[in-house]
């Protein structure tokens, strides 16, 4: 009796699964003998065993693409020669059998076919300008089962890539467009064959924000130009970014107008907080002055609301997909960095107007000083004045101060001037205070920048010496001291209490000068305001507080 027979093992039915699977592959491929046209022989009796044939081939379509067919040689190992076809014997074709040292022209065109054809058959290579059409109508190729590639050939917005076009044998993505335009010394990854799969979607976005992809789009809609442009892209891709390009403009220049109010007005900008755009909606926070202005124009400006509508929904799906701190590839344009960046562009184009200004006056003279702000940072001024038709006097710089001898001040006054694109030599003139620092003989200041610029004249800030004459004379004369001392007690007692100052304030004769200030030590002026307040201008004694 027959043994009875054993079902297939693990291993086996592992392997006839990927038999199975390859045959279902293979069956979706055409065979090879489908991609040679037909087979033309010498007639019979002109060849004998051991004689050489060219076997011509002929283009034909394969699957609906432009395929060029192979002309090559073969020899033979049989005396009997094939038949040519029916269809070529009907129409009374004849071709002659060509032996390999005959050196014939017939022999040199067959082998010069072939190396045309052998050249076309690659479709992911650069054409030459005579295939050029042929390349165009052969590509996109977008066609594959991979759900990566397929995700790659849309974009975010919806509108498919139709410049991507796919080779499935060597798994790389090309842009045609670039490859039918592009130069020749071209070293993109989009030309040669992109295989980076693990960050497609960012080469992507690169590449088509490119301007060499840009130019090559250009010329294919020249072109194109006798064809619908929206037949040619799938749609208003090139339009739509284009709007997309206009509408933000619009934005940028509506925050543009925002940051130069604000600079005007020598407002802070921003907050330590609150400044997320998920957080916009919310109206009963401070989200600092900038985006607060933001808010207000977008109630009544259609352009910067919708821009505002989307940064916030895509803030929204951002924050709550938990994905990395940050914004991440989101594009707001209300970020510090842009408002950085819009103010150093500012800074830089007012420095090029004052530095075209000063080279047209021909010289300039440097007004140094520093202070030290509430933080307790020294920062240095620059002042340049030129004349035109009237005195100029522009700030042209604030910057930090990490030493304060008279070499660091010569260097910062250079780096300054290098970046305005002035020379030293046009320097006549510098004022400062009388600090040892800016006026020593050796390493001050002055004598240091008349090293590199001899014509310059030091001259002992002329507001600094009358501050100084009036701080010391109201300091030396007994009664002008006892005066403000005075005046400086009773500042300082009625500030103390409040009982006190609404008492004082609703005694004055001035409503607009009732609030006292303690004197400063080094300012005339605080005791210049503080006369004011109390006595009235000189002739004009109604002006004072006191009765």
């Amino acid at each position: 009796m027959d043994k009875q027979k054993k079902s297939p093992g693990g291993a086996e039915k592992l392997r006839l699964k990927k038999l199975k699977s390859l045959e279902v592959e293979a069956a979706k491929y055409s065979k090879l003998t489908d991609l040679f046209g037909a087979v033309v022989t010498a007639p019979a009796g002109a060849s004998a065993p051991g004689d050489e044939r060219v076997e011509a081939y002929i283009p034909r379509q394969v699957q609906g693409k432009s395929s060029w067919s192979v002309q090559g040689e073969s020899q033979t190992n049989s005396g009997s020669p094939k038949t040519a076809p029916p269809e070529r014997e009907k129409a009374g074709e004849s071709e002659e059998c060509v032996s390999p040292n005959t050196g014939s022209p017939e022999r040199e065109t067959a082998v010069e076919s072939y190396e045309c054809a052998s050249q076309i058959t690659d479709l992911f290579s650069q054409p030459d300008q005579r295939n050029l059409q042929s390349f165009l109508n052969d590509h996109p190729q977008q066609k594959s089962s991979n759900p990566v590639v397929q995700k790659v050939f849309c974009s975010r917005d919806g509108t498919i890539r139709r410049w991507l076009t796919y080779c499935p044998e060597r798994h790389m993505l090309y842009c045609f467009i670039c490859m039918a335009f592009g130069k020749r010394t071209d070293s993109s990854l989009f030309i040669s064959g992109m295989s980076d799969w693990r960050h497609i979607h960012q080469r992507t976005e690169e590449h088509l924000r490119s301007s060499g992809h840009r130019n090559c789009a250009e010329a294919y809609l020249l072109k194109s130009a006798s064809a619908d442009i929206s037949s040619v892209f799938g749609g208003s891709q090139m339009s739509a970014h284009r709007e997309q390009v206009r509408k933000r403009r619009q934005v940028l220049e509506r925050i543009i107008d925002v940051i130069k109010v604000l600079g005007k007005r020598g407002l802070a900008y921003r907050r330590s907080e609150n400044e997320a755009a998920y957080t916009l909606e919310d109206h009963t926070v401070d989200h600092g002055n900038f985006l607060e202005l933001i808010l207000l124009l977008g109630k009544y400006d259609f352009c910067l609301k919708e821009h505002l509508d989307s940064c916030l929904e895509n803030s929204k799906k951002l924050h709550l997909s938990g994905g990395t701190r940050g914004r991440g590839s989101l594009v707001t344009l209300l970020s510090k960095t842009t408002v950085n960046s819009m103010i150093d562009a500012i800074h830089h184009l007012i420095q090029e107007n004052i530095s075209s200004d000063i080279k047209k006056a021909g010289m300039f003279s440097v007004q140094l000083d520093t202070t030290q702000d509430i933080t307790s940072q020294d920062q240095c001024s620059i002042i340049m004045r030129y004349v035109s038709d009237v005195v100029h006097e522009r700030l042209v710089a604030v910057l930090k101060c990490s030493s304060s001898t008279g070499q660091a001040f010569v260097n910062m006054l250079s780096e300054v001037l290098d970046k305005m694109g002035l020379s030293k030599t046009m320097c006549i003139g510098n004022a400062t205070d009388g600090a040892s620092n800016m006026q020593g003989q050796y390493k001050g200041f002055s004598s240091l920048l008349s090293a590199q610029s001899p014509n310059q004249v030091h001259v002992w800030c002329y507001a600094h010496v009358l501050n100084l004459v009036l701080a010391n004379t109201t300091q030396t004369v007994i009664e002008s001291g006892s005066l403000f001392a005075l005046l400086n007690g009773i500042a300082v007692f009625i500030k103390e209490s409040y009982k006190r100052m609404n008492v004082w304030e609703e005694s004055g004769r001035n409503k607009r000068r009732r609030r006292l200030a303690p004197i400063g030590e080094t300012r005339w002026w605080a005791k210049h305001e503080a006369l004011k307040k109390v006595f009235g201008f000189f002739g004009k004694p109604e002006d004072g507080s006191v009765r």
